[in-house]
Formats: structure tokens, C-alpha cells, sequence
């Protein structure tokens, strides 16, 4: 599920006509697709709820059953902060999305 709050944080804090849940991503995502943020650029800060154990179980473990939320804190980058944006002048064409193993763990949760 996504997240109308902070898509339309997310929205309103860019500066170009850049999409969400497209071109916004955090930087392990960014860096998961190959692609680098430039030194010294600003992310946009989003909230969610990340569900938990509070019996303090791990997801590997068979009794491990979420029965609480924590707030979790990301920051994500446009496609315009990219380093490939920054030389070419041009957006970088969207590559296709790595598979969740090779994908850093919190970004499927950003910006639900």
C-alpha cells in the first residue's frame, strides 16, 4: 500500500515533474540499479511503519508473528540528483528493477 502522506511530501518537495514510486528512490535503491546520488544533494526525509515482533522473534523464526509498528526514517533522491543526470544534461533512462535480494531491504518499505 502506498502512502498518500508522503506521496504528496514527495511531491511537493521536487523541483522538477519527476513522479514518485518512479523516479524517487533511496540511495541504496539508486545505488542497487547501478546509479550514484551526487555528493552534497539533499534528500527528501519520508516516514513509515515498519511491523515487528515486540517478543523480539526474527522473521526466520517459524513463531515470528508482527504484532506491532515502529516508525522507520529514509531519505530519497530524484532522478535529477543522479551523477548520470549531472553529465549527460539528460534524465537517466529507468533501468529495470533488481530483484528484492539484491535490493537494500528498506526500500521496499519507503514509501508505503
Amino acid at each position: 500500500m502506498k502512502s498518500g502522506i508522503n506521496y504528496t511530501i514527495v511531491k511537493s518537495s521536487l523541483k522538477c515533474d519527476c513522479e514518485p514510486y518512479r523516479d524517487v528512490k533511496t540511495y541504496k535503491a539508486w545505488q542497487a540499479e547501478g546509479e550514484q546520488v551526487v555528493k552534497g544533494e539533499k534528500g527528501i526525509r519520508v516516514t513509515t511503519y515498519i511491523e515487528f515482533d515486540s517478543t523480539g522473534r526474527k522473521p526466520d523464526d517459524p513463531d515470528y508473528e508482527p504484532d506491532a509498528k515502529r516508525p522507520w526514517h529514509a531519505y530519497v533522491f530524484c532522478r535529477h540528483q543522479l551523477e548520470s543526470f549531472k553529465k549527460t544534461g539528460k534524465v537517466a533512462e529507468a533501468k529495470p528493477k533488481p530483484a528484492p535480494d539484491k535490493m537494500y531491504p528498506v526500500a521496499e518499505y519507503v514509501m508505503e
